[in-house]
């Protein structure tokens, strides 16, 4: 029996017809309106390290003070170490260095910063492979100096000092404190002297003056040694822990005199370490002969008095 197919209305076919046409178009009655997304991305890292603490151009309330950056992008923590570097305001001369690990996205080491001086500091990263990344150059002014209003230009007290065992067993003039006052060593080396201290090899004396030093044309401190020219190194500094900058390297020192004084002397300038002002000065040895085969009983440099010759 042969079956006859039922017409179909004209709203179906119509019906049908958007459907159809509706799905030759990819759309759907159904589809929810897409909810658009807003991604915030996360703060990126500047190219160079960048100073965060100290501000640049502020002033130290303490003498250890702690150095803080920004990590560079690429440079950060398990990526890089970072080097911090604290010298003379020209950044010619380096006064300290720390080498840390690279913290997450900032960075710090701790430095001892001289009293009363105006110095520049920077941070490099330094990658695994090599690469590099400097901060900009930075300013920073150590802490106020205490400084005496009144008293002479001589030293005051011994702080601290060092004369080798073969020196303190074979010398003759041990007594540190001959140093302090103003210059008065008599004597002659074959009755003895005194007035003086012989610091042997590589020994040193640490004064205070309680008045201080400032820097200005020409030299401005005095080391005064009696019985030879032996070389003397100097070191200044604005605490009686340092740090010690030096401003004489084992110069000869004991073959110029005064009228009236047996101890010669020579002279130091703060400028060598671009030093503003000093209250604290190390006394060194730099003749540097060993004990053992020295024939006297005052080896290393014989000092008799420390003068500031321009007081602040």
């Amino acid at each position: 029996m042969r079956h006859l197919q039922r017409p179909t209305s004209l709203v179906t076919s119509l019906l049908l017809a958007v459907l159809a046409g509706l799905a030759a178009c990819g759309g759907s009655s159904t589809s929810p309106t897409p909810t658009p997304t807003t991604t915030t991305p996360s703060a990126t890292l500047p190219a160079r390290p960048t100073a965060i603490a100290p501000a640049a151009g502020a002033t130290a309330t303490t003498d250890e003070v702690t150095f803080t950056v920004q990590n560079a992008s690429g440079f950060d923590q398990g990526q890089a170490e970072y080097t911090f570097r604290l010298a003379t305001r020209s950044g010619t001369l380096e006064i300290a260095t720390a080498q840390v690990a690279a913290g997450s996205r900032q960075t710090s080491a701790t430095l001892r910063v001289p009293r009363g001086m105006t110095l520049s500091w920077t941070a490099t990263a330094t990658s695994a492979s090599g690469q590099t990344a400097t901060s900009d150059t930075y300013t920073l002014t150590g802490a106020t100096l205490s400084c005496a209003a009144s008293g002479n230009a001589y030293a005051k007290r011994v702080v601290d000092w060092f004369i080798p065992a073969c020196s303190l067993a074979r010398n003759r003039y041990n007594d540190v404190q001959q140093v302090l006052g103003p210059p008065d060593s008599q004597g002659n080396a074959t009755n003895g002297y005194t007035g003086i201290v012989s610091l042997g090899n590589r020994g040193r004396v640490d004064v205070d003056m309680e008045r201080c030093a400032v820097d200005g044309p020409g030299n401005d401190v005095r080391v005064f040694q009696r019985a030879s020219a032996e070389p003397v190194t100097l070191y200044a500094a604005g605490s009686p822990d340092g740090p010690w900058l030096m401003i004489g390297d084992r110069l000869p020192c004991g073959d110029v005199f005064l009228p009236g004084l047996r101890s010669g002397y020579c002279e130091f300038d703060l400028a060598a370490f671009e030093i503003s002002e000093a209250r604290y000065f190390r006394i060194e040895d730099g003749e540097h002969y060993a004990c053992e085969i020295a024939e006297t009983d005052s080896e290393g440099a014989d000092i008799d008095a420390i003068e500031i010759l321009r007081l602040k």
